[in-house]
């Protein structure tokens, strides 16, 4: 797998490239990028604030063997 420099990875599960660290017109932010074009981006004090105000999926790694 190509690694981004600025990539944000998951780190469970399959390794996959969820965002990208950018500043956006000045602003941190996380960027969706496609073939080094940005797609779609959100500033990171936004992604904190969805982050902390839920609601939640609610989910669970642990089997029940």
């Amino acid at each position: 797998m190509n690694k981004h420099k600025n990539g944000i990875y998951t780190t469970h599960g399959e390794r996959k490239l969820l965002a990208v660290r950018a500043k956006v017109d000045g602003v941190l932010s996380m960027a969706y990028i496609k073939n080094e074009k940005v797609i779609a981006y959100e500033s990171w004090e936004e992604i904190s604030r969805q982050i902390l105000t839920g609601p939640y999926l609610e989910i669970s790694t642990k089997t029940n063997d």
